[in-house]
Order: structure tokens, then C-alpha cells, then sequence
């Protein structure tokens, strides 16, 4: 762009689209969303969650034939990016969230071995799944390191292995809303 220095002020300072700091008041109520028992089920979200069962079933019934299994077995054998493709197929990738309620340090541990220290953590997540209408579940996972050179390797292994685990578990119980009717 070539600044034209004949341009009087008027003309070069005329009004601008831009905001720097917009108003607070345009954005939506950030304030913490309610404690509540009662989460909502509409006949979306049942359609949804139902649709969503029935793949899932078909995705371990197919599995369980590959394998030649006779004994029953349980959804947790499914890989969590299955489960979140799955989730995306169904419900949208924008019709699904998921927010950290809590996560905490249950165990901790460092041994020394030939002059390097080795740390190991456990921690436990609870995470909340909200569909777009509303829906919402809550869940608990676990993760874990073992040995891990630094602490903060650790510490962040087993963090993202229980966020994980409780989304994965959160998705999964879903199907109690449709049992719970």
C-alpha cells in the first residue's frame, strides 16, 4: 500500500471498523453455570443417544466376530478416538462438549535408581459432557505414569490420561438417560 501524502486529515483519519477492546455486554452471561441435578433430555438428544448406542453396538458386535469371541465383553475395549469419531458422526463436531470439573493428585511417588530419579503420579478427573440442547453427563477416569524422568512429564501423562478416560466414560454413559426413561 502507497501512503499518499496529498490526502488532507479529514480523509486519511475517516472512521475505522476497528475495536480494539469490544464491550464486555455483546458476549454471553460468562458467569459459572449452575449446579443441577436435573439435566435436560430432549427428543433430540434421546434420538442421538440412541443412534449413537447403535453404532456402537455394531462397532463391538463386528469386533467381537473378527476376534471369534463367545464371552461378553465390555465397551471400555474401544479406543477413545473411536469413540470421539464416533461421538463427532452422531452428534456433530459442534453438538458436543466437554469441561473439566475437577482433577486431582491421588498419588505420588520418585525413586532414585543408578543417580537418576524416576516419578510416578496417579490422578482422578471428573468431566462433564454437554450435548447442544443441553443434555449433559458427568464421569470419573483415572491415569497414571510409571518411571517417567521428569515430574512434570509425569504429572502431565497421567493428567491427560484421566481427562480421557472420564470423557471416554462420560460419552459411554450416555445410555444411562435412555435406561433411566
Amino acid at each position: 500500500m502507497v501512503y499518499n501524502s496529498d490526502l488532507d486529515d479529514s480523509k486519511r483519519d475517516g472512521p475505522t471498523t476497528v475495536e480494539y477492546f469490544p464491550d464486555m455486554a455483546q458476549f454471553h452471561d460468562l458467569a459459572e453455570p449452575q449446579e443441577t441435578e436435573d439435566f435436560l433430555s430432549t427428543q433430540w438428544a434421546l434420538v442421538k443417544i440412541g443412534t449413537f448406542q447403535s453404532r456402537l453396538e455394531a462397532i463391538q458386535s463386528s469386533r467381537d466376530r473378527r476376534r471369534f469371541r463367545t464371552s461378553g465383553s465390555s465397551m471400555s475395549s474401544i479406543s477413545s478416538s473411536v469413540i470421539y469419531e464416533l461421538a463427532n458422526q452422531v452428534f456433530g463436531f459442534n453438538g458436543w462438549s466437554h469441561e473439566i470439573i475437577d482433577c486431582e493428585l491421588l498419588q505420588e511417588e520418585n525413586s532414585k535408581e543408578n543417580e537418576t530419579e524416576k516419578y510416578s503420579a496417579t490422578f482422578s478427573a471428573l468431566v462433564r459432557l454437554v450435548l447442544k440442547d443441553g443434555t449433559a453427563n458427568e464421569a470419573h477416569g483415572l491415569g497414571s505414569s510409571c518411571n517417567l524422568p521428569f515430574k512434570y512429564m509425569s504429572y502431565n501423562k497421567a493428567k491427560k490420561q484421566a481427562v480421557t478416560e472420564a470423557t471416554k466414560n462420560a460419552i459411554l454413559g450416555l445410555r444411562d438417560i435412555l435406561l433411566d426413561l
